[in-house]
């Protein structure tokens, strides 16, 4: 979101993938991570990640992914390690 441009929310090429966000007045995505992280400490990034990518490969989200094939995901994260990425990653091999 931070390097999201203006109009990116109407824009097909993006793809929010967050949990919902008042503020922004964003829905929560069914892409999002559902554990938050409860610091920023790079170990419990890791570890959040690391949760994510396994329950992700066995979840019926899976098969899905190729929707977002060729699509800009947006998340608050940027530029730190993110779901997103885990996401991207799936959806280029698609």
């Amino acid at each position: 979101i931070k390097n999201a441009p203006a109009g990116w929310k109407t824009d097909d090429r993006y793809v929010y993938i967050g949990r919902r966000n008042f503020a922004e007045d964003l829905l929560q995505s069914k892409w999002h991570n559902p554990t938050p992280l409860r610091t920023q400490e790079p170990q419990e990034r890791e570890d959040n990640l690391r949760e994510f990518s396994e329950n992700f490969e066995i979840s019926a989200l899976r098969q899905h992914v190729g929707e977002l094939k060729g699509k800009v995901l947006v998340c608050y994260c940027a530029p730190l390690p993110c779901h997103g990425n885990i996401l991207a990653a799936a959806a280029n091999f698609s």
